[in-house]
């Protein structure tokens, strides 16, 4: 679902103010995400392992053992769709 609705006001020969609002909404969206991004690796951690994100990072013992030894050997990227984006936006102008 799209929608845009705006005004253009000539306030004098010289002068024009234009607004718009809008509002976007995308169904079966597709993203990437990456085990390098720190917001991923933050939910892993603080979910005590548990968490779907922690499976984008290979690491040699697991992922519950927080050893120097077992330092991430390589990041995955995932295609997921998270199923809707929605956004709004407001848009003001003046041309002279």
């Amino acid at each position: 679902m799209m929608w845009k609705v705006g005004m253009d006001w000539s306030v004098l020969d010289t002068l024009r103010l234009r607004a718009t609002r809008s509002r976007d909404k995308i169904s079966d969206a597709i993203t990437t995400v990456s085990g390098s991004t720190a917001a991923f690796q933050t939910a892993c951690y603080q979910s005590g392992d548990s968490s779907p994100y922690c499976a984008l990072q290979k690491r040699p013992n697991g992922y519950g053992d927080k050893s120097a030894a077992n330092a991430v050997t390589s990041w995955v990227n995932r295609s997921v769709n998270i199923a809707e984006v929605e956004t709004f936006g407001l848009g003001v102008r003046s041309l002279f």
